[in-house]
């Protein structure tokens, strides 16, 4: 791989937090934001305060508002956009990349309300064929303290793989590389909504047993539907599984989880909770996933239990009583034949 610079696109904590860490592994990088004022700030003070407060910024960091740029210096990118504003951005980028580039996303989202993973907006938007994800149980303040991380990177092309494992891989951040793109994203996206439904339940009180019970019913819904889309099995199972699963469902996982939280102690009228959906994936993710489940004929009861409480159509407990009233009789899925 050539030492030209690493593009990352969105200079939230995420981007922030990976252009560091790609810049720290000595290669250069690109940060591209869309506001003028903030790239100026973060050039001249070496620090995102709005995003990541209190990391220092590698010298090998460049930041840029120019897509143009972007496209013509960078042949590897990375994408660390909300699923909300991925599209527009792929579409004004997809102008000016030609289709040598490689292009992974690092969004824990599905596009509301189409459902559209966002390998498949990055496809539709741009001539690029080289596309994958970077996923798993990954916490933008941990990789920007530098603590040991493993992630996981998705795409149906080794070139891929190693080229971004090339630009991230250290001895204290591990990078492992999977075919299965689509179960990839689908658990992201599952993991995303199911830290809203873990703020939810402990905002009614919930214990560590539960929380347990909430992963393992999640789980059970992610190879469910990951069964419709014939991904492999052992995805769920892993780092992208039910490894994010584990963080997700967990405060540290952020806005997802403080927008359960706020759902679960004061309804849809909370102070501030028009910010904390803004910030959250999680909401839009939950009604993408519902909505994908119906479409296909795939039962995800909670996943509906939650998405009713974000409508607002059922009382914030009423997500936690359908876990204490469960008539589950056995692990995993109802098969034919005896209980043994």
């Amino acid at each position: 791989m050539s030492r030209e610079p690493v593009g990352v696109i969105g200079a939230g904590a995420w981007g922030t937090a990976l252009a560091n860490r790609i810049a720290r592994n000595r290669h250069s990088s690109l940060l591209w934001l869309r506001d003028r004022e903030l790239a100026a700030e973060i050039e001249k003070q070496r620090e995102n305060r709005k995003a990541l407060p209190g990391l220092k910024l590698d010298r090998r960091l460049k930041v840029t508002t120019d897509l143009v740029e972007l496209a013509d210096s960078c042949r590897l990118m990375l994408v660390a956009l909300p699923a909300v504003a991925l599209r527009d951005v792929m579409r004004r980028l997809g102008d000016h990349l030609s289709g040598d580039r490689i292009v992974l996303h690092a969004t824990k989202g599905l596009e509301h309300p189409s459902g559209a993973r966002m390998s498949e907006v990055i496809r539709a938007e741009t001539c690029v064929r080289q596309i994958g994800a970077l996923s798993g149980p990954n916490l933008a303040s941990e990789v920007a303290r530098g603590l040991p991380i493993a992630t996981v990177v998705a795409s149906p092309y080794r070139n891929a793989i190693e080229e971004v494992r090339e630009a991230l891989a250290a001895k204290d951040f591990l990078v492992f590389g999977t075919g299965d793109l689509v179960g990839v994203e689908l658990a992201g996206a599952m993991a995303s909504a199911a830290s809203v439904a873990c703020g939810l339940i402990d905002s009614q009180g919930a214990s560590r047993n539960l929380h347990a019970m909430l992963i393992a019913e999640c789980l059970r819904e992610m190879r469910r539907l990951g069964r419709r889309f014939d991904t492999d099995r052992r995805t769920f199972s892993g780092l992208s599984g039910v490894g994010d699963l584990i963080v997700s469902c967990s405060p540290e996982a952020g806005a997802d989880y403080e927008l359960g939280l706020q759902l679960g102690e004061g309804g849809r009228r909370t102070a501030g909770l028009s910010r904390t959906l803004q910030a959250s994936e999680g909401a839009a993710t939950a009604l993408a996933v519902r909505k994908l489940g119906r479409r296909h004929g795939v039962e995800l009861p909670m996943f509906e239990s939650l998405c009713r409480v974000i409508e607002g159509k059922s009382r914030p407990k009423s997500l936690l009583d359908r876990m204490l009233s469960s008539r589950r009789v056995r692990e995993g899925d109802p098969r034919p034949g005896k209980v043994r």
